[in-house]
């Protein structure tokens, strides 16, 4: 079968080559999205296709042990040649385009859909499909779903690329921050937007969708893990600059919460925060989202491993000197005095081994509050409260003088003051 005058088969076949992925490993991944396909479209096959020149791999599986098939043999080689539209076969043994086919004449199957997998080039590299052996149609809405998991096929092998080339550019540092800046941030966020999309199908059971909305927040935690790991990159190269704004205590708080509200909802209940700030006329010039970050690490870590049903104290209050203090305090069970320094440190880990806990860092987030702090000319620390658990504290100055000091080495027609910022 030829490619047709609108798809560069050249071009495909190159971009096939780029995921480095075509071969007959098995691949647990893509066999569960293999599995939710078989979900959505209510059949015992289901298949995450790549095609290449000769074959059909079949990357993700369900139902069948066949890792690859010659690409004349496939349905799935049709499904990309008609140009990204969806392919419905209601009875193969009737459509003389695969009445001969193997999986017509060997497997007896007579039902196909499949949708195509785009790449973000627009090239066609294979499909999401879904057989079976009685004779039938497909919804809409199952369709839809299925071009959700598509979408989701191409993200998670967009992301695999990225890390490939992530661990070359690993031996050139200074590129590091750049390259992550501009794949590992986008690709985390289009495999959120594939996942969202796929939970909303109406298609969709109550299981299945519980088991995509455990996705949704493994790519949170991936998303803020990516967006610290970029931070921390540029913080030690001093390259991680603040965007000043003035905020009041109130005001900062109010960031805060938002921010958990949208990004801890895969953590502990949220609601046992119990958060204070003082009132008052005070505002100092600050990055109030890289303190918020700050603040969502330390209460991640306390909802983490603070007993499930303890308060979490979060408070935010003006200090003499014009800074601002946020702490964050648990009833955990605490942190030993000569690990409290080095557990800002890149890739430090703490473990406790106790009867209800086991403590560990994943050695960015808290490296990210070192960094951020001092991009804010402020710094973090840990101690020990009356509880017995933890506060985590950060101390920030008002930069105001800082920004004026900047602004007054710009062009004049250069300047903006922090506020508008």
């Amino acid at each position: 079968m030829g490619a047709t005058a609108a798809i560069d088969e050249d071009e495909r076949l190159r971009t096939v080559a780029t995921y480095e992925v075509v071969s007959d490993v098995p691949d647990t991944t893509f066999d569960d999205v293999a599995c939710v396909a078989a979900e959505i479209g209510d059949a015992p096959i289901a298949l995450v296709t790549l095609l290449d020149r000769t074959l059909q791999w079949n990357k993700g599986r369900v139902g069948t042990a066949l890792t690859e098939i010659p690409r004349d043999a496939s349905f799935c080689a049709f499904t990309i040649e008609q140009g990204g539209h969806p392919l419905v076969v209601d009875d193969a043994s009737q459509d003389a385009r695969f009445s001969r086919l193997p999986w017509v004449l060997e497997h007896k199957v007579l039902f196909y859909a499949g949708v195509p997998v785009r790449a973000p080039n627009g090239a066609l590299i294979g499909t999401v499909c879904v057989l079976d052996k009685f004779a039938r149609t497909i919804s809409r809405d199952q369709l839809h779903a299925l071009r959700a998991l598509a979408r989701e096929v191409i993200a998670q092998l967009e992301l695999r690329r990225t890390n490939a080339k992530l661990a070359r550019a690993l031996e050139r540092k200074d590129e590091v921050s750049q390259f992550l800046a501009h794949e590992l941030n986008g690709m985390v966020t289009t495999v959120g937007a594939g996942v969202a999309l796929a939970s909303r199908a109406p298609a969709l059971g109550a299981e299945l969708r519980a088991v995509l909305t455990d996705v949704q927040a493994t790519v949170r935690r991936a998303a803020l893990v990516t967006r610290d790991f970029l931070d921390v990159a540029l913080g030690d190269e001093g390259q991680l600059r603040p965007h000043l704004t003035l905020a009041s205590a109130e005001a900062l708080m109010n960031h805060v919460l938002v921010e958990a509200r949208l990004l801890l909802l895969d953590e502990s209940n949220t609601d046992r925060i119990v958060p204070h700030a003082a009132a008052g006329d005070e505002t100092i010039a600050t990055d109030a989202e890289l303190a918020a970050r700050i603040a969502l690490n330390y209460l991640r870590n306390a909802l983490k491993y603070a007993p499930p049903s303890s308060a979490i104290a979060l408070s935010i209050a003006a200090c003499e000197d014009a800074s601002f203090e946020l702490r964050v305090g648990d009833t955990g069970p605490g942190i030993a005095a000569g690990e409290r320094e080095t557990i800002f440190g890149t890739f430090e880990r703490i473990a406790r081994d106790d009867d209800a806990h086991v403590r560990t860092s994943s050695g960015l987030g808290l490296a990210f509050c070192r960094v951020a702090s001092a991009a804010l000319g402020g710094r973090v620390w840990v101690e020990a409260n009356a509880q017995g658990g933890s506060d985590f504290v950060l101390r920030i100055p008002d930069l105001r003088a800082s920004a004026t000091r900047m602004l007054a080495a710009l062009p004049t027609s250069a300047r903006r003051s922090p506020a508008s910022t």
